[in-house]
């Protein structure tokens, strides 16, 4: 026995003598439970942010160098400095314009083809709409009746469908604008 008591007093393990305060293990479980619910929130955003951006990846739709081909515009491509180094040409060679670089000729040119009675009317010209009306129902071929500025107004707040519900959408948005 006198080994045993021996071997006893030398071990670091001993029997507790004292009570553990029931506040501090309170606070440290709650911290233990906090730490591994935030190390789990943690994993799982994680591996939410990871899945989605996989999916994002794989669903990237491919890059059709063709279509580059195709653009009407030229594009001009830069250096950091705003140096341009080069430009690029579709199947047409279109550079935006600023209004008045456009020669006053072709303005009205545009004007008599698309609106002929363009400075007449404020936006809304009834005799082409009921004309076109007409020649639509005795006709199969559909004639346009709206202004210039009905057409801007579909190419710039509205969509390209050809309904009932769009053509009065652009007559009433010439009358309020």
């Amino acid at each position: 026995m006198a080994i045993r008591s021996e071997r006893a007093e030398r071990s670091s393990l001993h029997a507790r003598t004292r009570e553990r305060s029931f506040l501090l293990a309170l606070v440290m479980t709650t911290a233990k439970m906090i730490f591994f619910l935030v190390l789990l929130l943690g994993v799982s955003v994680t591996g939410l942010l990871v899945g989605v951006s996989k999916a994002w990846v794989e669903t990237l739709p491919q890059l059709d160098l063709t279509a580059f081909d195709k653009q009407a515009l030229t594009s001009f491509i830069y250096d950091r400095y705003g140096n341009k180094l080069t430009d690029y040409r579709g199947i047409e060679n279109r550079v935006d314009a600023k209004y008045s670089e456009v020669p006053k000729y072709l303005i009205d040119a545009v004007i008599s083809v698309e609106d002929a009675r363009f400075r007449s009317h404020n936006g809304i010209d009834i005799r082409r709409i009921v004309g076109a009306l007409v020649a639509n129902l005795l006709d199969s071929k559909a004639e346009g009746g709206s202004t210039i500025s009905q057409q801007v107004i579909k190419q710039t707040i509205l969509s390209d469908e050809q309904t009932f519900k769009r053509k009065l959408q652009a007559l009433t948005g010439c009358l309020t604008f």
